[in-house]
């Protein structure tokens, strides 16, 4: 908590095992291909993994979401009482300007 109270945000927290990481990046990687794999431009591939419609309509991420790890860091933060609104998987390709 004094490390989010003195930045704002934290990194590096443990959350997912060695398999659920393997599995969560190879579903990430099979997401973003499907985006970006169609794309004609370097601009229209950093616009493509950047965005992405409804993302708690995506089965990782809704999973992540509700992750007991997460849910636990955010409760810890917040308190027991939340809702998830939203949520991102931010990519930034490599090249990508912004």
């Amino acid at each position: 908590l004094a490390e989010f109270e003195r930045s704002g945000f934290l990194l590096g927290l443990p959350v997912l095992g060695p398999d659920e990481l393997c599995r969560a990046r190879a579903e990430f990687e099979e997401l973003l291909c499907a985006r970006v794999d169609r794309c004609r431009t370097d601009e229209a591939r950093f616009r493509a993994a950047h965005t992405l419609s409804r993302p708690l309509h995506q089965d990782l991420v809704f999973r992540l979401a509700q992750h007991g790890a997460v849910l636990r860091l955010v409760e810890d933060l917040l308190g027991p009482q939340f809702v998830c609104w939203s949520a991102h998987l931010f990519c930034k390709l490599p090249g990508d300007p912004t």
